[in-house]
């Protein structure tokens, strides 16, 4: 060791970086030093999430009676223009599912409504088909209508909460002018609630009724209830920055991803995920997770990229009409957008619905560009904001070890992750397989007598690196169909150590989707995880 390194400290606020890369068809892993813009104290770092108690909260009835938004007028124009959807006289308002009776008046809209659509014709933009074939193009199947906007979801990106956002909110009101009730508001599934965390009953009724779907996980169909620790999105709950890999990545990862192969079937594949119509229940969750994440505060915010605000989207009104639609249109669900979630108040009386819009669309000062320095996300290395001279930005990236392909499968793998550019104590990545759609028994947490600490390697304190999070990647993930499994992931567990994911050395949970669609890599902050073990003597 040089002279210098004999300061260096294990302590709570160091770090080794690690990724690792997975695929069905091979994983290779990487372990990387990563530091980020802004990123505040240590102590804002989300906590490892199954200790993180986040109590549901009761459904609400809604402050005003929800009526039906005005009809969009005119496209979006990228970069400018007004507001496409003009002011709602009214707010929809979207209830949990369990608080409405399966053969109330909400969920026989919802039958009806999925009636009329499947009676259309695949080539009528406002048909139930035409609409799953937005998110997701059949393999093997027949090429879309000239223009139609097939096929075009956004999965592994920052767009991903904002572009299904937006495909909800055209479905919504498709489905409304369908079901002919002008009331009509989408519910949701909150699979996070105990009691609640079972398909919901009025969609497992299996003769005469739009709402089952045969192709689900059996066990599904039958009631199981999802295991609590899949259906669990405290992680990115926690999170205080959007851009990926923070709350846009961990919400996609879980509950969106895992719920996704949970239930299987046409659920389990992007292609065929919208013909299920559990995936509007869930979707409408994972946009409510988005909207509690902003309220929740403490510097949480959208983005203000020019790219997440005015990538054009393609969708289909309740006309029949292609409507383009941005990220800026969809910052505020009640201004915009017309709708709330039963859990959230209503908008102040007197509020411009346009000021968030504005807002989003405003242009960003003129200063001259010896005034500013440019941030640089350090995953994608593409700029991600202009920050004001005077802040520190500090931009190193440094690989700390990797490991080779590995080929996933329905067993247990493990790859050790070789130390690079010197000699470091590496962590052990291991992949549980998990079949989804089976009760799942937890184990109760238990002590393990942990080994003689060593002095470890890897975790030392340095100026440069301090308080800066662990992640691990996983990257050139590749298949041809998703292969309906989970993988509870584990770093650094013993060979004699039973799997356990409220232990110290449970990382999360892989759960192979959409990830063959982008080269962005699907990241978990380990940063405690591997601090816990330290302290712990693991």
């Amino acid at each position: 060791m040089s002279d210098d390194s004999k300061d260096r400290k294990v302590s709570r606020r160091s770090f080794l970086a690690g990724t690792a890369t997975g695929a069905a068809a091979g994983i290779a892993g990487t372990a990387m030093g990563q530091e980020f813009v802004d990123l505040g104290d240590f102590d804002d770092l989300p906590p490892n999430w199954w200790e993180v108690d986040l109590p549901p909260v009761d459904p609400v009835d809604p402050v005003d009676p929800p009526t039906t938004p005005i009809d969009c007028c005119e496209p979006t124009v990228p970069g400018g223009g007004d507001d496409p959807f003009g002011q709602t006289p009214g707010i929809a308002v979207r209830r949990n599912v369990f608080a409405l009776s399966p053969n109330g008046t909400e969920m026989t809209a919802l039958r009806r409504g999925i009636d009329v659509m499947r009676a259309r014709a695949d080539t009528d933009p406002t048909s139930w088909n035409y609409q799953a074939r937005i998110h997701g193009i059949i393999r093997g199947g027949g090429q879309p209508p000239f223009g139609a906007p097939w096929g075009s979801c956004r999965h592994v990106s920052d767009d991903f909460l904002s572009w299904h956002r937006l495909y909800l909110h055209f479905f919504e009101r498709i489905l409304r002018d369908a079901s002919g009730d002008p009331e009509f508001a989408l519910p949701y599934w909150d699979y996070s609630v105990p009691g609640q965390n079972a398909l919901p009953p009025a969609f497992r009724q299996q003769f005469g009724n739009p709402l089952f779907e045969a192709r689900r996980n059996a066990g599904i169909n039958a009631g199981n209830p999802i295991n609590p620790i899949v259906a669990s999105s405290a992680g990115a709950m926690q999170t205080l920055r959007f851009a990926r890999p923070f709350f846009s990545a961990a919400l996609e990862n879980q509950p969106h991803n895992v719920i996704h192969v949970e239930i299987g079937g046409a659920m389990a594949d992007p292609a065929t995920a919208g013909e299920d119509p559990i995936f509007w229940l869930h979707h409408a969750n994972i946009d409510r997770l988005w909207s509690r994440w902003i309220a929740s505060g403490n510097g949480r915010a959208n983005p203000t990229t020019n790219a997440f605000l005015n990538t054009p989207f393609s969708f289909v009104d309740e006309r029949g009409q292609f409507v383009t639609a941005r990220g800026a249109d969809a910052l505020d669900p009640q201004g915009q957008l017309g709708y709330r979630y039963d859990d959230e108040p209503a908008a102040p009386a007197g509020l411009d619905p346009d000021i968030a819009f504005m807002v989003a669309s405003a242009p960003a000062p003129q200063q001259s560009i010896s005034s500013m320095m440019r941030a640089i996300d350090p995953v994608s290395s593409r700029p991600e904001a202009l920050i004001t001279e005077g802040i520190t930005v500090r931009l190193a990236e440094n690989t700390l070890a990797e490991g080779t392909g590995l080929r996933l499968d329905g067993s247990s793998k493990a790859i050790r992750l070789a130390p690079k550019p010197e000699p470091l104590a590496a962590p052990v990545i291991e992949f549980q397989a998990t079949d989804p759609g089976t009760p799942q028994i937890l184990p109760a947490p238990s002590m393990v007598a942990p080994p003689a600490p060593a002095a470890p390697q890897a975790m030392f304190r340095t100026e440069a690196v301090q308080d800066q999070p662990v992640l691990l990647q996983l990257e050139d993930i590749d298949f041809d169909v998703p292969p309906g499994i989970w993988y509870a992931i584990y770093v650094n567990k013993p060979d004699d150590v039973p799997p356990d994911p409220r232990g110290p050395y449970f990382a999360g949970i892989f759960a192979p989707f959409a990830q063959n669609m982008s080269d962005e890599p699907t990241t978990f902050d380990i940063t405690g995880l591997l601090n816990r073990q330290i302290e712990a003597g693991l």
